[in-house]
């Protein structure tokens, strides 16, 4: 009898930790492309059939709401203003870009079209724009090519990279790939006309 006491209480122990309820599993973060700080900056070299050029771009706000963070962005011009802002909902799902087109009160009011990319995605992933754009009136289509290494004169980064077509009016297409890294954003793009976009330098904004 005495040898069935310890066999019991272990049968009962191991009863016992069979109810206790598993620690919860912590949520993977979403991956965001894209910098959310307020001050974020980034300088590119555009080169196209005009010559080449420096375009620096500056994060000015940022709003989070519904699980999106809103970041609005311009580009850098003489004097230090900000002109052509834009805007950039980020999430796990990706990056929607659009327009500040006006304000509410003291809340921007913004229009998006594109999708320059759908998270999570695996190769060979199709989408189009959210509605038609340009003279064509024709959506651009998104194809998702992977992720690969992609040096600039900024670094190398493993980045998301996205081939977009748009039928123009007059039959030709207009092409790009473009390249998306993450807490970054736009890293590279090139034009099927010989025009190149890279990153020379990535500033992220304070906490």
């Amino acid at each position: 009898m005495r040898r069935l006491i310890p066999l019991f209480v272990a049968l009962l122990v191991a009863g016992t930790l069979a109810f206790v309820p598993a620690a919860p599993v912590p949520k993977a973060k979403p991956v965001l492309c894209f910098p959310v700080q307020v001050g974020t900056e980034w300088e590119y070299e555009w080169a196209g059939h005009q010559g080449v050029r420096n375009v620096t771009e500056v994060v000015t706000a940022v709003e989070h709401k519904g699980g999106v963070t809103f970041v609005t962005f311009g580009q850098k011009e003489k004097g230090g203003t900000i002109g052509c802002p834009y805007v950039m909902a980020v999430s796990g799902e990706g990056l929607h870009y659009g327009v500040v087109s006006g304000r509410s009160g003291d809340v921007p009011d913004y229009s998006f079209f594109n999708w320059e990319l759908k998270l999570p995605a695996k190769d060979g992933d199709v989408w189009e724009s959210d509605r038609n754009l340009g003279d064509s009136g024709k959506k651009t289509r998104y194809t998702f090519q992977g992720v690969e290494k992609v040096t600039v004169p900024a670094g190398e980064y493993e980045a998301y990279k996205v081939y977009s077509e748009h039928e123009c009016k007059d039959g030709t297409w207009q092409k790009r790939t473009a390249w998306y890294a993450k807490g970054v954003g736009k890293v590279q793009w090139e034009l099927d006309n010989g025009g190149r976009l890279v990153m020379k330098s990535f500033t992220p904004g304070k906490e």
